[in-house]
């Protein structure tokens, strides 16, 4: 299990690449293969910013993206 400072990601090590852009995320829904995924529904991180404080969000349920500031909490789905 993966430490950073006081928080444990045990999931750190099956996400040692990055995070996909939010292009990569639209096209994931756009093709179907996010509903291989748990948690469709959820709001996941993309690796493109809008700003300094900003990044783009998608849910990959239903396609909607978004701007979100960088301090929420949203799920994360890596990519290699």
């Amino acid at each position: 299990m993966a430490t950073f400072g006081n928080i444990s990601n045990p999931l750190y090590l099956e996400c040692s690449s990055r995070l996909p852009t939010q292009k990569e995320l639209m096209q994931a829904y756009i093709d179907g293969s996010s509903y291989n995924l748990t948690s469709t529904a959820a709001a996941h991180w993309s690796l493109t910013h809008n700003s300094v404080t900003g990044a783009w969000q998608v849910y990959l349920g239903n396609g909607v993206t978004e701007t979100a500031a960088k301090t929420g909490a949203r799920l994360v789905r890596c990519v290699r």
